[in-house]
């Protein structure tokens, strides 16, 4: 969730800083092709090799502890999460680099600026995701969420959410 508002605290500092360069007068119209390309690339290029990277070592530690290791990776939300803003930050980048003519002036550099902050949030949340999920596959992690998922509170609240739905 921390990850979430740095994302956010993010776009707010690029916002920031398009209203600073609105005073200051200065336009992206020259560069800012460039910029969006670089973008689009460096983001699809990382985000392929970390989560090929990351993939095979939860397939190393899946296949060394257990395989429902996996099947967690990819239940969980914050990978759904991650994907989600690398995905709309390169798809914004594309949609953007289409569409350049037809935009001028401020709203240009605020779009850049807004790409730019796009993907700085990308990859602070990609980093924080790798980090975690490094640690959830360690033999630390694993046995900590061992201890939260059978702890005797959450097989009893597993019993109780399946009976109730059961009895609907």
């Amino acid at each position: 969730d921390t990850a979430r508002f740095r994302w956010v605290a993010v776009l707010a500092g690029v916002t920031a800083a398009s209203i600073l360069i609105y005073c200051l007068g200065y336009s992206v119209q020259a560069l800012g092709q460039n910029v969006l390309s670089v973008l689009a690339t460096l983001q699809a290029t990382v985000f392929a090799i970390v989560f090929s990277v990351l993939i095979l070592g939860i397939q190393l530690s899946a296949s060394r502890y257990s395989p429902r290791l996996a099947s967690i990776f990819t239940a969980d939300p914050d990978y759904r999460w991650t994907v989600a803003i690398f995905l709309t930050s390169i798809g914004y980048d594309v949609i953007l680099l289409f569409s350049y003519n037809a935009v001028q002036g401020y709203t240009l550099t605020v779009l850049v600026l807004i790409s730019i902050g796009l993907a700085a949030g990308a990859f602070w949340v990609l980093y924080e995701f790798v980090e975690e999920t490094l640690w959830k596959t360690t033999p630390e992690g694993i046995l900590e969420r061992i201890n939260r998922d059978l702890s005797p509170e959450s097989i009893e609240e597993g019993v109780t959410s399946k009976e109730d739905t059961s009895s609907s």
